[in-house]
């Protein structure tokens, strides 16, 4: 998420009415690393971790990684049911927007 956009998305969905859990990863982002299959190689390798990534498909591998473990921790610490669980994730329409 881009600066304050994460406090303005909480606030519109609490004025709305919906009862949601923010948890503010972004330091486990940032150290995540993940493990991907480059082009002409056989074997997997390891990411640098975000913070020292500069290739932009790894990043969005290493961010989407770290998003569901964070969601599968979430929901686990909370004893939830998955199928029963929305969640959300704010960082497609800017990626459209910079890619473009």
């Amino acid at each position: 998420m881009r600066k304050n956009e994460s406090e303005k998305v909480e606030r519109s969905l609490r004025d709305i009415g919906i009862d949601l859990i923010v948890r503010k990863e972004g330091y486990t982002f940032l150290k995540s690393t993940t493990q991907v299959k480059r082009t002409g190689q056989y074997s997997v390798v390891e990411t640098p971790m975000l913070c020292q990534t500069y290739n932009p498909d790894e990043k969005r591998k290493i961010i989407g990684d770290i998003f569901v473990k964070v969601t599968n921790d979430v929901v686990a610490e909370l004893k939830l049911k998955p199928e029963e669980v929305m969640l959300a994730q704010g960082t497609l329409r800017p990626d459209l927007i910079e890619s473009a």
